[in-house]
C-alpha cells in the first residue's frame, strides 16, 4: 500500500532549542546587509520528516545602551532566514532624548516566525539575522542570551 500522512493536531513534528551562554554582540555602527547573528547559537538545525510547511519561531531580548550624553537612537530589524527563503523583517528599537552618563538603555522582546515550505528528509538550518540601520551613541547592541537577560528561544513546528 501507499503511506498516507494525516496532518491533524495531534501528529506534529516539533524541534525546539535554546542558547543562554552569554549576550552576542551584534555591532554599534550601521550595516550594508544582513548578516547573521551568530550562525552556531542563534540558530536552529530540523529534519523535515515530511514534505510540507514548517513554521519556525524565534524569541530573544534586543538590547542596546548609550554612554553618551547625546541624543540615542537604535534601529535594528531581524529576520530568520534558511539560506534560500527570509522571514519579513521585525524592527527593534527606538530613540531617547539626551541624558545623563550611562542611563540610555532600550531593551524590547523580539518575535520573529516565518512559515517554510520544506521537503522532507533535507536538513534545514535557520539562522538569525540583523541588519542595523541606524546607530547613533551607541555603546553596546546585543541579542540577550544570558541568565540576566534571557535567552534565545527557537522552535520549528508542522503546520
Amino acid at each position: 500500500g501507499i503511506a498516507q500522512y494525516v496532518n491533524n493536531r495531534f501528529d506534529k513534528q516539533v524541534g525546539t532549542d535554546s542558547y543562554n551562554g552569554g549576550d552576542i554582540t551584534i555591532g554599534t555602527g550601521a550595516d550594508a546587509a544582513y548578516a547573521d547573528v551568530d550562525a552556531v547559537q542563534a540558530a536552529i538545525t530540523f529534519v523535515p520528516e515530511k514534505t510540507g510547511q514548517y513554521e519556525v519561531v524565534f524569541d530573544f531580548n534586543h538590547i542596546t545602551t548609550s554612554t553618551a550624553t547625546t541624543e540615542f537612537r537604535s534601529e535594528t530589524t531581524f529576520r530568520i532566514t534558511d539560506g534560500t527563503t527570509a522571514s519579513f523583517a521585525k524592527f527593534s528599537g527606538g530613540l531617547m532624548p539626551a541624558t545623563a552618563a550611562g542611563s540610555g538603555r532600550i531593551s524590547q522582546p523580539v518575535m520573529v516566525r516565518h512559515i517554510f515550505t520544506w521537503t522532507g528528509g533535507v536538513s534545514r538550518t535557520v539562522t538569525l539575522q540583523k541588519f542595523n540601520r541606524t546607530m547613533t551613541a551607541v555603546s553596546t547592541n546585543v541579542v540577550g542570551a544570558s541568565a540576566a537577560t534571557g535567552e534565545i528561544y527557537m522552535t520549528a513546528c508542522k503546520v
